[in-house]
């Protein structure tokens, strides 16, 4: 049973780094499309922050 929990664990921390990748490469989008605005494009895509 240990084993078990401890492949679960590693499996969600290696999905979590990769959620954040694909997360900061969203962000990345408005920032070079919109260089002055990005800030407000993040809001309108239903962003609260700028860093995951």
């Amino acid at each position: 049973m240990p084993g078990k929990v401890s492949k679960l664990m590693s499996q969600k921390d290696t999905a979590k780094l990769e959620l954040r990748k694909v997360l900061q490469a969203v962000v990345y989008a408005p920032k070079a499309n919109y260089p002055d605005t990005f800030e407000a494009e993040l809001r309108a895509w239903g962003f609260r922050k700028e860093s995951y």
